[in-house]
């Protein structure tokens, strides 16, 4: 017969069992709460219509993946055209201007000087030795005139470029045929009359005719401030 005054070992050690099976849930809950793991520490990554279990280092990189993909994304959808369309708002030569002040604001040059004067102003040149570019200034005596001021590029830092052929101008353009006859003067004497196409990117096409009926065209490279030395002839009457 069994004392009722004595608990039973056995009963004892149901309630054990049920005390530690209820705290078990609550230890594996409070576990996903704090670290967001699952029981082997991973994570389910859910997206694109499936679920991957992770580790941390998965998850890492998965996330690192789609920033780098979203600002990509805005870089090429946003910033680089925003950047472009500036660059098309203002005349390539003037967008080399103010990148040539970018470049040497903060550099002292290493020759400074006036190199003329009269009684309408005079003109100043700075040589800047990190690329070799001078900048020019040419001042009026006049305090109201504002002075005028010009980049001028060392020739070996100007990228080749050479003037477009007939088959890769755009339409502005016009390529007659060379006289094939008559012999030309150049430098062609007398004052001449001068007009121009439009561009084809720095290239302007430039036409001269003469009182005499001679007429030629030549490139010039609005970028950079030269002429291409070759002259077209389209007419010649010598």
């Amino acid at each position: 017969m069994t004392d009722p005054e004595k608990p039973s070992k056995n009963r004892g050690s149901r309630r054990s069992d049920v005390t530690a099976s209820s705290k078990l849930p609550a230890t594996e809950e409070l576990t996903e709460k704090r670290g967001g793991l699952g029981k082997n520490g991973y994570h389910q990554f859910k997206g694109f219509g499936f679920e991957v279990p992770l580790p941390q280092w998965g998850v890492v990189a998965v996330t690192a993946l789609i920033v780098l993909g979203v600002g990509a994304t805005l870089w090429f959808t946003i910033v680089l055209p925003h950047i472009e369309n500036d660059k098309r708002l203002i005349s390539q030569d003037a967008y080399l201007q103010l990148a040539e002040y970018q470049k040497h604001f903060t550099e002292k040059p290493a020759y400074d000087s006036k190199v003329y004067e009269d009684k309408s102003g005079d003109l100043s040149i700075k040589v800047f030795s990190s690329d070799g570019c001078l900048h020019v200034t040419r001042t009026s005596v006049n305090p109201g005139v504002q002075p005028l001021l010009r980049w001028v590029l060392n020739p070996s830092s100007v990228p080749k470029d050479s003037p477009p052929t007939p088959k890769q101008a755009d339409l502005s353009l016009s390529f007659k045929h060379e006289a094939l006859a008559g012999n030309c003067l150049n430098p062609h004497p007398g004052q001449f009359r001068f007009w121009s196409n439009n561009q084809n990117g720095c290239w302007q096409q430039v036409w001269r005719q003469w009182p005499d009926g001679c007429e030629h065209y030549q490139f010039y490279n609005t970028c950079y401030g030269y002429f291409d030395p070759q002259v077209h002839w389209t007419l010649c009457y010598h």
